[in-house]
Protein backbone atom coordinates (compact mmCIF):
# COMPACT_ATOMS: atom_id res chain seq x y z
CA UNK A 1 0.00 0.00 0.00
CA UNK A 2 1.36 3.20 -1.09
CA UNK A 3 0.30 6.61 1.01
CA UNK A 4 1.00 9.70 -0.70
CA UNK A 5 0.45 12.79 1.86
CA UNK A 6 -1.08 16.02 0.34
CA UNK A 7 -0.96 19.51 1.93
CA UNK A 8 -4.02 20.71 3.39
CA UNK A 9 -4.26 24.03 3.54
CA UNK A 10 -6.41 23.41 7.23
CA UNK A 11 -7.32 27.36 7.76
CA UNK A 12 -9.22 27.20 4.52
CA UNK A 13 -10.79 24.25 5.11
CA UNK A 14 -15.02 24.45 5.75
CA UNK A 15 -16.29 23.23 8.52
CA UNK A 16 -17.88 19.89 6.71
CA UNK A 17 -14.49 19.34 4.85
CA UNK A 18 -12.55 19.88 8.15
CA UNK A 19 -14.63 16.70 9.48
CA UNK A 20 -14.50 15.02 6.01
CA UNK A 21 -10.35 15.02 6.48
CA UNK A 22 -10.77 13.83 9.67
CA UNK A 23 -12.74 10.75 8.49
CA UNK A 24 -10.08 10.05 5.52
CA UNK A 25 -7.13 10.64 7.72
CA UNK A 26 -8.56 8.11 10.24
CA UNK A 27 -9.22 5.37 7.49
CA UNK A 28 -5.69 5.67 6.22
CA UNK A 29 -4.19 5.44 9.68
CA UNK A 30 -6.32 2.27 10.40
CA UNK A 31 -5.44 0.67 6.76
CA UNK A 32 -1.85 1.36 7.66
CA UNK A 33 -1.63 -0.08 11.49
CA UNK A 34 -3.66 -2.84 9.55
CA UNK A 35 -0.81 -3.44 7.23
CA UNK A 36 1.56 -3.14 10.11
CA UNK A 37 -0.20 -5.96 12.32
CA UNK A 38 0.33 -8.02 8.69
CA UNK A 39 3.86 -7.61 8.78
CA UNK A 40 4.01 -7.90 12.38
CA UNK A 41 2.40 -11.39 12.11
CA UNK A 42 4.87 -12.10 9.21
CA UNK A 43 7.93 -10.96 11.03
CA UNK A 44 6.75 -13.40 13.91
CA UNK A 45 6.11 -16.59 11.73
CA UNK A 46 10.00 -15.86 10.59
CA UNK A 47 11.12 -15.76 13.82
CA UNK A 48 12.59 -12.18 13.41
CA UNK A 49 11.80 -11.44 17.11
CA UNK A 50 14.05 -14.29 18.45
CA UNK A 51 16.53 -13.62 15.95
CA UNK A 52 16.40 -10.03 17.26
CA UNK A 53 16.99 -11.28 20.49
CA UNK A 54 13.64 -10.22 22.06
CA UNK A 55 12.40 -11.25 25.24
CA UNK A 56 8.61 -11.21 22.66
CA UNK A 57 6.92 -10.21 19.81
CA UNK A 58 5.66 -7.32 21.71
CA UNK A 59 9.12 -5.95 23.14
CA UNK A 60 10.64 -6.28 19.50
CA UNK A 61 7.41 -4.19 17.85
CA UNK A 62 8.22 -2.16 20.70
CA UNK A 63 11.90 -1.31 19.58
CA UNK A 64 11.48 -1.60 16.60
CA UNK A 65 8.98 0.73 15.68
CA UNK A 66 9.60 3.25 18.93
CA UNK A 67 6.08 3.00 20.14
CA UNK A 68 5.01 2.50 23.55
CA UNK A 69 5.01 -1.43 24.76
CA UNK A 70 0.60 -0.37 24.83
CA UNK A 71 0.65 0.35 20.81
CA UNK A 72 3.04 -2.88 20.89
CA UNK A 73 0.74 -4.86 22.33
CA UNK A 74 -2.16 -3.33 20.72
CA UNK A 75 -0.47 -4.48 16.91
CA UNK A 76 0.15 -7.64 17.93
CA UNK A 77 -3.48 -8.17 19.19
CA UNK A 78 -4.68 -7.28 16.14
CA UNK A 79 -2.51 -9.31 14.69
CA UNK A 80 -3.61 -12.49 15.64
CA UNK A 81 -7.30 -11.30 14.96
CA UNK A 82 -9.81 -11.89 12.05
CA UNK A 83 -10.60 -8.20 11.61
CA UNK A 84 -7.09 -7.35 10.63
CA UNK A 85 -8.28 -7.47 6.95
CA UNK A 86 -11.13 -5.60 7.77
CA UNK A 87 -8.73 -2.76 9.05
CA UNK A 88 -6.87 -3.48 6.00
CA UNK A 89 -10.45 -2.53 3.80
CA UNK A 90 -10.59 0.44 6.16
CA UNK A 91 -14.48 -1.35 7.05
CA UNK A 92 -13.13 -0.99 10.80
CA UNK A 93 -10.90 1.34 12.69
CA UNK A 94 -7.58 0.52 14.80
CA UNK A 95 -9.16 0.91 17.90
CA UNK A 96 -12.12 -0.82 17.19
CA UNK A 97 -10.49 -3.74 15.85
CA UNK A 98 -8.24 -3.65 19.18
CA UNK A 99 -11.24 -3.80 21.48
CA UNK A 100 -12.93 -6.52 19.35
CA UNK A 101 -9.74 -8.65 19.95
CA UNK A 102 -9.85 -8.03 23.42
CA UNK A 103 -13.81 -9.05 23.66
CA UNK A 104 -12.52 -12.54 21.82
CA UNK A 105 -9.88 -12.76 24.49
CA UNK A 106 -11.91 -12.71 27.39
CA UNK A 107 -14.13 -15.57 25.51
CA UNK A 108 -16.82 -13.10 23.69
CA UNK A 109 -18.18 -15.26 20.10
CA UNK A 110 -19.51 -12.75 17.28
CA UNK A 111 -22.93 -13.16 16.65
CA UNK A 112 -24.86 -12.87 13.39
CA UNK A 113 -28.17 -12.29 14.84
CA UNK A 114 -29.39 -10.05 17.98
CA UNK A 115 -28.77 -11.42 21.20
CA UNK A 116 -32.04 -12.77 23.58
CA UNK A 117 -30.13 -11.57 26.40
CA UNK A 118 -29.88 -8.19 24.85
CA UNK A 119 -26.17 -8.05 25.56
CA UNK A 120 -24.25 -6.00 22.53
CA UNK A 121 -21.46 -3.85 22.35
CA UNK A 122 -22.56 -0.76 21.39
CA UNK A 123 -21.84 1.53 17.66
CA UNK A 124 -20.47 -1.84 16.47
CA UNK A 125 -22.91 -3.45 14.59
CA UNK A 126 -22.10 -7.06 16.09
CA UNK A 127 -24.10 -8.53 18.96
CA UNK A 128 -22.44 -10.51 21.88
CA UNK A 129 -23.61 -13.45 23.98
CA UNK A 130 -24.61 -12.53 27.43
CA UNK A 131 -21.45 -14.43 29.15
CA UNK A 132 -19.20 -11.42 28.67
CA UNK A 133 -20.54 -7.61 28.85
CA UNK A 134 -18.86 -4.44 27.86
CA UNK A 135 -19.48 -2.01 30.21
CA UNK A 136 -18.12 1.21 31.18
CA UNK A 137 -15.97 1.83 34.16
CA UNK A 138 -18.15 3.42 36.13
CA UNK A 139 -21.36 4.82 35.54
CA UNK A 140 -22.00 3.61 31.81
CA UNK A 141 -18.90 6.48 31.12
CA UNK A 142 -15.58 6.02 30.74
CA UNK A 143 -12.94 5.76 33.98
CA UNK A 144 -10.78 8.88 34.43
CA UNK A 145 -8.24 8.28 31.89
CA UNK A 146 -10.78 7.75 29.47
CA UNK A 147 -11.07 3.56 28.43
CA UNK A 148 -13.40 1.84 28.98
CA UNK A 149 -13.30 -1.21 30.36
CA UNK A 150 -14.11 -5.17 29.72
CA UNK A 151 -15.38 -7.43 32.09
CA UNK A 152 -17.15 -11.24 32.56
CA UNK A 153 -20.56 -11.00 33.17
CA UNK A 154 -21.48 -12.38 36.59
CA UNK A 155 -25.01 -13.80 35.56
CA UNK A 156 -27.15 -13.57 32.25
CA UNK A 157 -30.70 -12.17 31.88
Amino acid sequence: MRVWMEHIPIKELTPDQTESELTRLEGMVARIRGVQAQLIDHANELALPRMDGARSLVDWVAARLDVTRETALDLARVARCDDVDDLVAGDVSFDRAVVRRRLVEVGAQRRSSPSPTGTTWPGCGVWWPGTVAFSAATNNKPSRDGHWCLRRATTTR
